[in-house]
């Protein structure tokens, strides 16, 4: 286990806390790399297997932390760290209202996107209009 080191949140500034982020999500996704890269090596020889890994892998983890920017006093530290942008999460997909309707069965709809279902291909191929389908709105 590394030493642990006093980390003072409340008097950091905005973008100190962001780097500290950015830093801290590094160097989990790297020790998540390693321990996962260990657990293979580890089932490889239980089974008799040798493995060989990129250099990349093949690194160690570093002893010591990753330095936090600094602040020049204004709140927004030095400038030397590198801070990645959080992506919006995807929130889940509505359904499209249908377009098209069955008039042999109602309950069959179209939203009109992706492929022509089974009941609408033979009759448009049959030379109906696609338009004879449309649901009044």
């Amino acid at each position: 286990m590394q030493k642990s080191t006093s980390i003072n949140l409340d008097a950091m500034g905005l973008e100190q806390l962001k780097s500290l982020h950015a830093t801290l999500g590094e160097r989990i996704a790297r020790a998540e790399r390693h321990q996962a890269r260990d657990r293979i090596i580890e089932i490889a020889r239980a089974n008799g297997l040798s493995v060989q890994f990129s250099d990349a892998m093949k690194t160690p983890l570093p002893s010591t932390p990753a330095p936090v920017a600094a602040s020049n006093g204004n709140g927004k530290g030095n400038g030397n760290g590198h801070v990645k942008k959080a992506r919006k999460a995807k929130g889940a997909k509505r359904p499209v209202p249908a377009k098209y309707r069955n008039p042999d069965n109602h309950a069959e709809t179209w939203s009109g996107r992706g492929r022509q279902p089974r009941w609408l291909a033979p009759l448009t191929k049959s030379g109906r209009e696609l338009t004879e389908f449309q649901i009044s709105r």
